[in-house]
């Protein structure tokens, strides 16, 4: 059953309809393109947030990374994401090479072209999972005499770096500059 409504609380009504619609407007008008900005902030990697910096990373290691040992005052890590954490809390920034070893690295790295790739999809950075798409050469074993603690391990090389790789968990141990 319809009430008949004075013209007065017709317009009383039709005011609130006609507000509520300009309020959701406005919400939706404000809320969805400042909620789209938030999110592509979000996704753009900024280089003073904590993995900013690993975005440029040129060189580091490891030392988890090239045992199998535990850390000494830890206890051992089994598992993908223990041996993760590992290789990250055991990350330096600066790896040394002698003469020797870093002319035996590049001088390999001439020889065998096809262990460089031209594109890198991913944050190249000491803990960094690799992707299983990108694809690794198996360490040579003319260099395990130069570079014994990689014996095992896969690497390849990208924009004058070559970037170790543990084989087991697919992280990334080390980063070593090189001029080849």
């Amino acid at each position: 059953m319809q009430q008949e409504l004075s013209r007065k609380d017709e317009r009383r009504g039709t005011r609130r309809v006609l507000l509520g619609g300009m309020v959701a407007a406005a919400v939706l008008g404000i809320g969805v393109p400042l909620l789209y900005y938030q999110n592509s902030r979000d996704r753009a990697q900024s280089p003073t947030d904590a993995a900013g910096p690993r975005t440029f990373q040129s060189e580091g290691r490891s030392a988890a990374g090239t045992t199998t040992e535990p850390a000494p005052g830890t206890t051992a890590n089994f598992g993908a994401e223990g041996r993760a954490r590992d290789i990250l809390s055991t990350a330096g920034a600066e790896i040394r090479l002698t003469p020797d070893q870093a002319q035996a690295l590049e001088d390999y790295i001439k020889r065998h072209p096809d262990v460089r790739v031209s594109q890198v999809g991913f944050t190249v950075g000491v803990g960094t999972a690799v992707p299983r798409q990108q694809a690794l050469s198996d360490w040579p074993e003319e260099l395990v005499a130069a570079l014994p603690a990689y014996r095992g391990e896969q690497f390849f090389v990208a924009d004058g770096r070559a970037v170790i790789v543990e084989k087991d968990t697919r992280r990334i141990i080390a980063i070593i500059p090189v001029a080849a």
